[in-house]
């Protein structure tokens, strides 16, 4: 049995510093596609998951302005009793503001592990793990435990914080054009997702057994990296629909046998049903759906044409949102398939 401890029961904001270590796992690690949920407030701070739950990314983050040795090791203590128990902890992620550079071999890296360390650093931080467990009476057999200690020291990769919101969304996607779009529009969608990150701690699981990893998604604390990416292309799809009256190019097909007069009327009838479906506020959880099942079949065929991606969304959940018809629920996936080329 696995017993939930230290979630943060008096902490129902997540502050942006979770923010930023959820938005390193989804999209600055190199290991970001095996990825599918994260965790909020269960495991840690923050862990990462695959669909299946037998793989876990466990990130503690540490906001503070400095770190010295000794702290870097207590701070590594929730990671150490996740390292010492039978769930499937893959990776073991400090999150930190800063490392200074006297403490380290290569300042340059912001990703490391702990032969990065100093010589006399890594024994400081050994003993900061060794104080703080013996503090928590969280040990090991006693004739393993230093053994075990460095073998754990030696599993964790060390991630300082790149503290720039717009950066970290637009590590998220690859869509076309991002980099013309302002900063405060990354800004504001990194602040929706702090603010469905914080919804998620309301729910306190402290001292909640689990027999099996899995058995923690029945308790709906954790976000999927669809989530996360849907509302991303959403808010940049938007802007497009908005502010562009072009023709997507994988629109083409439903055009050229039409007169311009026509052309015109049909993209403007697509871009008002697709303006009232997104202001739908009576139906905002059948049309979000839509919108992650079409960009999830855009992102897995990318090869597919806009019949095909179509055909591939559930007829009865396409029915569930009255405001798009047929066409304009093309029109939108060709705008999300050319935002993605």
């Amino acid at each position: 049995m696995y017993t939930i401890k230290n979630t943060e029961k008096n902490n129902e904001k997540a502050s942006e510093y979770e923010t930023f270590s959820l938005l390193y796992l989804l999209g600055l690690r190199s290991d970001k596609n095996d990825i599918d949920i994260v965790l909020i407030d269960c495991f840690n701070d923050v862990t990462g998951a695959n669909d299946q739950v037998n793989r876990l990314w466990d990130v503690q983050s540490k906001g503070h302005k400095s770190n010295t040795p000794l702290q870097i090791g207590r701070h590594l203590i929730t990671l150490y009793a996740n390292f010492l128990s039978n769930f499937p902890f893959s990776h073991l992620i400090l999150f930190l503001e800063t490392v200074k550079s006297i403490h380290v071999l290569d300042d340059n890296k912001k990703y490391f592990r702990f032969s990065n360390f100093t010589q006399t650093n890594k024994g400081k931080i050994f003993e900061g793990l060794r104080k703080e467990a013996e503090k928590r009476n969280i040990s090991a057999n006693a004739h393993h435990s230093e053994q075990r200690m460095f073998a754990f020291l030696d599993k964790v990769d060390f991630a300082i914080c790149l503290r720039n919101k717009a950066v970290n969304v637009k590590s998220l996607v690859e869509f076309k054009n991002k980099e013309l779009r302002p900063d405060d529009l990354f800004e504001n969608i990194f602040n929706e997702i702090r603010d469905r990150q914080s919804a998620l701690k309301n729910l306190n699981l402290e001292n909640t057994e689990l027999e099996n990893p899995s058995d923690i998604l029945a308790f709906k604390k954790y976000i999927s990296k669809d989530q996360i990416i849907t509302l991303v292309i959403n808010r940049l799809v938007g802007i497009e629909l908005f502010n562009n009256l072009s023709i997507p190019i994988n629109f083409s097909p439903y055009t050229q046998s039409l007169p311009p007069e026509d052309i015109k009327d049909l993209i403007q009838e697509c871009n008002a049903a697709a303006c009232r479906t997104f202001f739908n506020k009576n139906n905002k959880v059948y049309v979000w759906e839509l919108l992650e099942c079409i960009i999830k079949q855009v992102m897995s065929n990318t090869n597919g044409s806009v019949d095909e991606l179509f055909t591939a969304i559930p007829e009865n959940l396409r029915k569930k949102v009255s405001t798009l018809d047929d066409i304009s629920t093309k029109f939108f996936i060709a705008r999300v398939k050319d935002g993605l080329s």
